[in-house]
């Protein structure tokens, strides 16, 4: 079901896309946020990173939805963030954990947030571990 209450022909509509917006983390959040364009649904962008007492995620230091979504020629880049949902169906939503235990703050976000797709990176490996 989407966020209106229709049900996506895919069968899914709500992606989950956890990050700790390192560099190698951006083709993951593309990924991420094309399938949840293609649905129609609803984007998560979790950021998953123990921070110190005090210290807030810096958001700017990621690609933003819109902005993204602006160079792939899909909004103008004066677009307001309800003409995400208006123009593309799209609904976003941005949420810090700043949990001692990134996996397990995305664990219990996706236990209390409806998750149909978990879009995650994973760290190049070269030969055995």
């Amino acid at each position: 079901m989407t966020d209106d209450g229709q049900t996506a022909a895919h069968g899914f509509s709500h992606i989950v896309h956890p990050t700790d917006f390192s560099a190698g983390g951006e083709p993951t959040f593309v990924h991420a946020l094309r399938l949840a364009l293609a649905a129609r649904g609803h984007f998560y962008l979790v950021h998953a990173e123990k921070l110190e007492p005090g210290e807030d995620a810096d958001w700017t230091a990621f690609p933003g939805i819109r902005s993204t979504l602006t160079r792939w020629g899909l909004l103008a880049a004066d677009a307001d963030p309800g003409e995400v949902h208006e123009r593309l169906g799209l609904r976003a939503t941005k949420a810090d954990i700043p949990d001692d235990d990134p996996v397990d703050g995305v664990l219990r976000f996706v236990d209390r947030n409806r998750c149909d797709f978990l879009v995650v990176a994973a760290h190049a490996r070269e030969g055995l571990s």
